[in-house]
């Protein structure tokens, strides 16, 4: 079973990033980055009741994990979220994709990936601005 065994260090803290006036918080660990780096499908989820204001939900970035015959979805990224809309969408789920190390962005990136989400509506949109 694969265990993320790595201490919390100041690099957990990833980026900021801003619409308008609400902000949004990424985190993930160096090895949380390594495993999305090696992820085909993508499993998107929000809680709301775990954030206090200014922030609006937890946003979540999971993929299943195998280490020899076991298998287990992990989270690999979090993102604390001040807003709702298809902008902060699209900051908050584009951006981590970038932190994504050693990965090359080109169209073709896009193409043999699934994302699954049960988000709101604006995520929806997020993934039509994304190339095909």
């Amino acid at each position: 079973m694969v265990y993320i065994n790595e201490k919390l260090s100041s690099s957990f803290f990833r980026a900021e990033v801003h619409n308008g006036e609400r902000r949004h918080l990424i985190f993930a660990t160096d090895q949380q980055l390594q495993l999305l780096k090696k992820a085909k499908t993508f499993y998107i989820d929000g809680t709301f009741k775990v954030v206090r204001q200014p922030f609006y939900q937890l946003l979540s970035i999971h993929s299943f994990i195998r280490c020899g015959d076991d298998m287990k979805q992990l989270p690999l990224l979090f993102a604390v979220m001040a807003g709702k809309t298809s902008e902060d969408y699209t900051q908050v789920i584009v951006l981590p994709l970038q932190l994504i190390p050693l990965r090359i962005f080109t169209y073709a990136y896009y193409i043999n990936y699934t994302v699954l989400t049960n988000i709101r509506q604006q995520s929806v949109t997020v993934f039509k601005l994304m190339p095909n």
